[in-house]
């Protein structure tokens, strides 16, 4: 593709020239006025013309390349995705296979490994589709808090790589009752767009947390997609996918059915897991 661009960049003016010559050494075009000849007040407009024509013949080339190139970085996230995923499904059976055990601390420790790989390939995609490289994301799963009578909490278990490692020793969980899972759950389906936290914070349409507070700068907006799933005796909301970004307003209604497709592979990653874990775990 590099080569047609460069071959077309070099033969362009050539071309152009040797057509110019043509129409004014053959005779008057049908479209020259009568008694008309080519002075030198006319031979800068031509090169004007011709250098003009260049530019936009190689600006659609470039353009073209732009996108060729994009396309390709769009095709190999969207394949690491789903290979590092069927990996890691793949690994968790052969460790659960037949009698080996499997506890409680095998099962954090595989989690925040798998989901923050899923976090970051789903980053990368993101990163090359809108052309914003501050994207970041992470991922929430619902838990039953023993302590306050089995309420659903969502806990955030994975992060890409653009959001401070700090984040997991002040994280909070999220409850069911109350915020972006509440209204998630009440609609069952949709996305959530926050194009400014601060504003929604202060419209009471955002429940900041701790992290919120300290790292103010990683997030100016979010979108929030539900992970909805088997939860083991039903359809539900078992996880929700935040998507962030440092800038505001460049994540936008566009990208609806790219999170849809995202929340739903999610639900089939992790139903899987889930599924498998319940019937092997030993607490």
């Amino acid at each position: 593709m590099r080569c047609r661009g460069i071959s077309t960049v070099v033969l362009l003016p050539t071309v152009i020239a040797i057509i110019l010559a043509v129409i004014f050494s053959t005779g008057e075009p049908w479209w020259w006025r009568h008694n008309a000849s080519i002075t030198l007040e006319i031979i800068p407009l031509i090169v004007v013309v011709s250098i003009i024509l260049v530019i936009v013949v190689v600006g659609l080339i470039m353009h073209s390349r732009h996108k060729e190139i994009r396309n390709l970085a769009l095709s190999f996230a969207s394949h690491n995705l789903t290979h590092n995923a069927r990996d890691s499904i793949c690994n968790l059976m052969e460790k659960t296979h037949d009698k080996k055990e499997y506890t409680l601390a095998d099962e954090i420790i595989n989690l925040d490994v798998i989901s923050n790989d899923l976090c970051t390939n789903i980053q990368h995609y993101l990163q090359d589709l809108v052309g914003d490289r501050t994207i970041g994301c992470a991922i929430r799963i619902g838990i039953e808090n023993v302590d306050s009578n089995n309420e659903i909490e969502y806990h955030t278990i994975g992060r890409s790589s653009n959001l401070d490692v700090g984040r997991k020793k002040t994280t909070e969980p999220l409850k069911r009752s109350e915020g972006i899972p509440h209204f998630l759950e009440s609609r069952g389906q949709g996305i959530l767009f926050y194009d400014d936290i601060e504003l929604a914070i202060k419209n009471k349409a955002y429940i900041e947390t701790k992290n919120d507070q300290s790292y103010k700068k990683e997030v100016k907006s979010m979108i929030v997609a539900p992970i909805n799933g088997w939860n083991g005796n039903s359809q539900d909301l078992i996880g929700l996918l935040h998507i962030t970004s440092k800038t505001e307003k460049i994540i936008n209604a566009s990208y609806v059915d790219v999170m849809k497709y995202h929340g739903d592979f999610l639900a089939i990653t992790y139903a899987s897991i889930f599924s498998r874990l319940q019937s092997k775990i030993k607490y």
